[in-house]
């Protein structure tokens, strides 16, 4: 008799990251996966609590929520929320005053203390429900001093202890104060396994799909190649966007990183079609595909959207004439002074490439490029080596947006 086939969640650590893994979870409920196992490391111990609750209304009440001072009791001046972008600091991706608030914690009381994420721990998670759930749970945690890594599964913590192990797993020292569970201190999973794939493994999962977060761990290599002959498939979901510091936590991110992680999770399953942007499958053939995405990233369009072929080129064609009224000033400020004529890949030998590369922005050299290539004698060198090796993604841009008529 053939054994039933377990599907695993495995969902990493990363403190402020961890709403990408909701919207993860979302489009899996979408298109039907059925979990039977979720383990996770520091907030994808939460993250993962809240799913075997099956409450996804919940979740995504919760993270709509989240703020750094409701989490941690860090003392932020509340000025510092008003400071304008353009005139703010940032240590470590810490705005300036958040960097502080920590360091002065860290300082003085050994790290923030987690009395605020026990609250809300407590107010969201339900431990019995957790226990009476058919969908088996395991998270990581660090015992101190000997940072001996503790995998650990729903029944093997003593009742009424969950909310504190969850805790523990999500302790990011130094930043945050050890967890203390009956005499012993522990800290973040993380410290031991970021992705903690060993849980799956160990509970016979046949289909795992793990969620990276690429934050700050142990990223256990060793366990993925034992998974891939373990396990009939692996399936990593991560985010090819810059996603904020693990530490601060903000609503608007959390919206954006579970659009993220909604949207990333339905192309990694052939719904939608992209690397860094997203389009219905089939809108453009894998090599239009390419620039198409490549254009996307390079002149910073909304992630969170789904494009068109014609509201790409919509936007496109907008960032485009908005950077196009900046480019001579740039090339005055740059002293590129001999880019300045109509033909500037005419006059020059390869090592243009590298200079262009050091001086310009990307998105100066792909409309340039561009400009180029619609010319009819356009200059051979544009197709050399050197051209693709230091201008790669401006080319394949470049490529896109002639094509498209853009330029």
């Amino acid at each position: 008799m053939a054994k039933n086939k377990k599907t695993a969640l495995v969902l990493g650590g990363g403190g402020s990251r961890g709403a990408y893994e909701i919207g993860v979870w979302q489009a899996l409920r979408e298109l039907g996966i059925k979990l039977d196992i979720v383990c996770g490391t520091s907030v994808g111990s939460i993250n993962g609590a809240v799913i075997v609750q099956d409450e996804f209304d919940l979740a995504v009440k919760l993270w709509h929520e989240l703020e750094t001072e409701m989490i941690f009791d860090v003392d932020i001046p509340k000025q510092s929320a008003k400071k304008s972008p353009a005139v703010s600091l940032d240590i470590a991706g810490m705005p300036l005053e958040e960097a502080r608030a920590y360091t002065r914690e860290i300082i003085k009381n050994g790290g923030a203390s987690s009395n605020g994420l026990a609250s809300i721990l407590n107010k969201y998670l339900d431990e019995d429900a957790i226990r009476c759930s058919p969908i088996e749970y395991g998270l990581t945690t660090v015992e101190l001093p000997n940072l001996k890594p503790h995998y650990i599964y729903k029944e093997e913590i003593p009742h009424g202890k969950l909310i504190d192990y969850i805790i523990a797993s999500s302790s990011f020292a130094p930043a945050v104060q050890p967890h203390e569970i009956d005499g012993v201190e522990y800290i973040d999973g993380g410290f031991a396994d970021v992705v903690p794939i060993e849980l799956a493994l160990n509970k016979g999962a046949d289909n795992i799909i793990a969620v990276n977060l690429n934050a700050v761990g142990v990223m256990r290599k060793d366990k993925f190649k034992k998974a891939e002959t373990a396990a009939d498939k692996v399936t990593t979901i991560s985010c090819p966007h810059e996603m904020g510091s693990v530490l601060v936590f903000n609503k608007d991110n959390a919206r954006r990183l579970m659009r993220l992680g909604y949207l990333d999770a339905m192309k990694t399953f052939n719904i939608f079609s992209g690397n860094f942007y997203t389009f219905p499958h089939k809108t453009f053939d894998k090599k239009t595909l390419l620039g198409a995405d490549t254009a996307a990233k390079l002149f910073d369009l909304d992630p969170t959207l789904i494009y068109t072929r014609e509201t790409l080129n919509a936007a496109l064609a907008e960032k485009i004439k908005e950077h196009r009224s900046i480019i001579k000033r740039e090339l005055l400020k740059s002293e590129t002074k001999q880019f300045n004529g109509s033909r500037p890949f005419k006059l020059f030998a390869v090592e243009t490439f590298e200079l262009l590369s050091k001086k310009l922005s990307r998105k100066t050299i792909a409309i340039m490029i561009a400009d180029e290539l619609k010319k009819e004698d356009s200059m051979p060198v544009l197709s050399s080596r050197a051209a693709h090796r230091f201008l790669a993604e401006e080319l394949s841009s470049a490529r896109y947006i002639t094509a498209s008529g853009l330029v």
